[in-house]
């Protein structure tokens, strides 16, 4: 299996991105569409990170999964009255944070979409028409991991928009790992040999303090004073 190229490019039915390693937010177009025309760019993300999902879960069944195998086989939330759930292993909840090199333009979207959250915050616009149309729209993991990284920086959030991602326990499982594996840094891998002001913004994003945290700690201190 070490000798086949195609592996991933073809199990998430991505055409191959020259230069899209390593991953980061600034590359591609997604970052600039999302914050010219919005509507467009998170429909744009949803239904790419949806297709490559999809097309993994293809790959290793061999076909279409069931509706019973997405339930048993992702996360399941309740939103606004109504089951969702988005289909992928920790691996796909965790594209936010790392994808083989082969996932480029996956990782890439997915870290514009988290950045533009981010800038959305900061600048007192509200996030709550996105989250919900990620909700309504999305079927995969990994916008799991994207929304709970930015509830983690912005707790209060999970007490409002984000509070359905505190309904599943896997999540809080996945989300551990995650943040345990953070100190091992392994980005710093794939940026070595790039130019030190590329270095220097991506250990600015790696190295935020609230990817260190733990998404249970944060539940259990809302539960307690909210």
């Amino acid at each position: 299996p070490y000798n086949d190229r195609s592996h991933l490019l073809d199990r998430l039915g991505l055409a191959d991105w020259r230069w899209g390693y390593p991953a980061m937010y600034w590359k591609g177009p997604f970052l600039r569409f999302l914050q010219t025309a919005p509507m467009q760019g998170v429909d744009a993300i949803v239904r790419l990170v949806n297709y490559a999902t999809e097309r993994l879960i293809e790959s290793g069944l061999g076909r279409e999964p069931t509706d019973e195998e997405r339930k048993n086989n992702g996360y399941e939330f309740e939103f606004n009255g109504k089951s969702v759930c988005w289909v992928g292993s920790a691996n796909v909840y965790a594209w936010h944070r790392y994808l083989g090199m082969d996932g480029d333009t996956v990782e890439c979207a997915l870290m514009a979409l988290e950045k533009w959250f981010y800038e959305e915050i900061e600048n007192k616009r509200s996030i709550t028409q996105w989250v919900q149309y990620i909700f309504d729209h999305g079927t995969s993991a990994a916008f799991a991991g994207v929304l709970v990284s930015v509830g983690l920086r912005y707790q209060a959030l999970f007490a409002m928009e984000l509070q359905p991602l505190l309904g599943n326990f896997y999540v809080y499982q996945t989300q551990m790992s995650l943040a345990t594996n953070e100190g091992a840094e392994t980005w710093t891998i794939s940026f070595a040999g790039q130019p030190q002001e590329a270095i220097k913004i991506a250990a600015d994003w790696n190295r935020m303090p609230h990817r260190h945290y733990l998404l249970r700690d944060i539940a259990t201190t809302l539960m307690l004073q909210h």
